[in-house]
């Protein structure tokens, strides 16, 4: 009978946390949409195409138990871009931990970029490995842009070397404390600060995606 109520006891904590996950997860997913609609932009289920033209980028082979979800579309210009919540996993059990950012997908038609990843320097963590396997690109006569990302490129680092001229290393700079990941191939370009956005950021952190983008012009 002891045993009987431990039981009972278990399945009603987890229900509750359940329940309790759900209610937070359906209120984002109102506050998305009500952010969304006001901007005018388009509120979009179809998630399977989207992770689709995504599932080459860095961040969405991370881990396991990968999730997208609160997905919305807009456009500036000739640029489209998509907003989603993105969720993935890594370890297990006791020692797994869900990450969760808020990420823009941009994608243009008049680019045509190198596949590189920058994001911000972690010293405890950069001693683990490369993104792609290679060096991380560093600018002797920019040590400040140097000191602040990692900059990494599978097999082209002339190619990223001449992308990332003054212009475009001093506003990476700028925008560094914010915790910018970029990741760009072709003609997209990844872009989250590693962290579920507020909605009252939302917009900032769509501005700033296109603001990256504005970067490499008609490339």
């Amino acid at each position: 009978m002891e045993m009987f109520f431990v039981i009972g006891g278990i399945v009603v904590f987890v229900g509750g946390i359940i329940m309790i996950a759900n209610h937070f997860e359906k209120k984002r997913r109102e506050a998305v949409t009500n952010f969304a609609m006001n901007a005018g932009y388009m509120v979009d289920p179809d998630i399977t195409s989207f992770t689709s033209q995504v599932s080459g980028f860095k961040l969405f082979t991370q881990g396991h138990s990968r999730k997208a979800k609160n997905l919305f579309r807009g456009r500036n210009g000739d640029d489209e871009f998509a907003v989603c919540d993105y969720q993935y996993t890594t370890g297990s059990g006791k020692n797994s931990q869900t990450h969760l950012q808020t990420v823009c997908v941009i994608r243009s038609s008049r680019l045509q970029l190198p596949h590189f990843f920058a994001r911000r320097q972690i010293a405890l963590f950069d001693f683990l490995g490369k993104v792609f396997g290679g060096q991380d690109i560093n600018f002797d006569h920019d040590p400040a842009f140097s000191k602040a990302f990692v900059l990494q490129t599978a097999g082209v680092e002339e190619e990223c070397r001449q992308l990332f001229d003054d212009n475009v290393r001093q506003h990476f700079t700028q925008l560094g404390p914010k915790g910018i990941q970029v990741e760009s191939k072709g003609e997209m370009v990844v872009f989250h600060c590693g962290r579920q956005m507020k909605i009252e950021k939302m917009q900032e952190l769509i501005d700033d995606a296109l603001s990256v983008r504005r970067l490499f012009g008609k490339r």
